[in-house]
């Protein structure tokens, strides 16, 4: 059980940050 809360916390980290580092991305390229 521990485990599998453990891969879901990572997933949704995981995902959180690709999307948040995404939108960074497009906003600096947006203002160059």
């Amino acid at each position: 059980m521990k485990n599998l809360i453990y891969k879901f916390a990572d997933k949704f980290v995981r995902g959180f940050f690709e999307s948040s580092s995404a939108k960074l991305i497009q906003k600096l390229k947006g203002n160059i």
